[in-house]
């Protein structure tokens, strides 16, 4: 269906306390895939709450005991940095308040020359699923019945998308038994999408014009389920959002939700502000309602806030 949501809903959900588990290497020591040791600095760089000169991809989870759902978050930063502190902690508070396990992913930055556009992402987000899978009980999920999805926003989103169009092959060599596992997400919420429809609908010349990684292109039935959120003022161009949602619909796809909200610009997170776009963390959470990834919450006092 396609929805232009109206509705007001502020809040603070994302300062509810989380605590994360031990950090999770995806990849064995030394077989990185893609990697050129010694290109950039050993040493990861926070500045500002964003992170680069990641070469350690890795997860962090935030579990909720009991959980049924669990959902891998991308955080954007034009494929230069992490903006974990946007991005990244705030979202998996939320996802936490509605009874939803989340994974945040380190995946690699900034971009690697010498690698496709997304290349070293699309095979940490491929991992990081499998890995998951593998690892399900030890993070208090059932690997038979988990609904695993994705959120990513902006360059997370382009990742989100990737994925979600790429996971027949992996992107990289086999490694262990992790990589024998579906990287298919069960359903993807993608948050200001960047850099999915090429080049020619946007001018933002951050984008690969050499990519054949237009995500309209590859959008089959059997692409899962997606949540689209965009501003109509957005720089980067609504016309990721519009595009990809007429894509998923004529592949028919899994029914998809599209939210367009006239004013929000871009990067505006889980949205702390007196604008309507402050309602998309109430409207995920009814999308998965509705699609029956997740059961009603019991406490709906942290979704957005109050409404007006």
């Amino acid at each position: 269906m396609f929805f232009l949501s109206l509705l007001v809903v502020c809040g603070n959900a994302a300062h509810l306390a989380v605590n994360p588990g031990p950090e999770i290497v995806l990849f064995p020591a030394g077989k990185v895939p893609g990697e050129r040791p010694g290109v950039f600095p050993p040493n990861e760089y926070t500045h500002h709450g964003s992170i680069s000169n990641v070469t350690v991809p890795t997860l962090t989870p935030y579990l909720v005991p009991n959980a049924t759902t669990a959902v891998v978050i991308n955080p954007g930063g034009a494929y230069k940095w992490l903006s974990w502190d946007l991005e990244g902690t705030p979202v998996a508070a939320w996802l936490n308040s509605i009874g939803v396990s989340a994974f945040i992913l380190k995946y690699r930055v900034p971009s690697r020359s010498w690698l496709p556009f997304g290349g070293a992402p699309i095979m940490d987000a491929q991992r990081a699923l499998g890995v998951i899978r593998q690892n399900a009980s030890q993070f208090g999920l059932n690997a038979s019945t988990l609904k695993l999805g994705m959120i990513g926003f902006s360059a997370g989103s382009h990742l989100s998308a990737h994925l979600s169009t790429d996971f027949n092959v992996r992107a990289y060599p086999r490694i262990d038994a992790a990589d024998d596992l579906s990287c298919r997400p069960d359903f993807t919420m993608l948050c200001y999408p960047w850099c999915v429809v090429g080049d020619n609908a946007q001018s933002d010349q951050s984008c690969n014009a050499d990519t054949n990684h237009t995500m309209t292109l590859n959008v089959q039935s059997t692409t899962p389920s997606m949540f689209i959120v965009q501003a109509e003022d957005d720089p980067v161009h609504v016309d990721n959002a519009l595009l990809l949602y007429l894509a998923l619909k004529h592949a028919g796809a899994p029914a998809s939700e599209l939210h367009v909200y006239p004013v929000g610009g871009h990067g505006f997170g889980l949205c702390h502000r007196d604008e309507e776009v402050c309602s998309w963390p109430q409207r995920a959470t009814e999308y998965m309602v509705a699609n029956k990834f997740i059961a009603p919450p019991a406490n709906t006092s942290h979704q957005g806030g109050s409404q007006k």
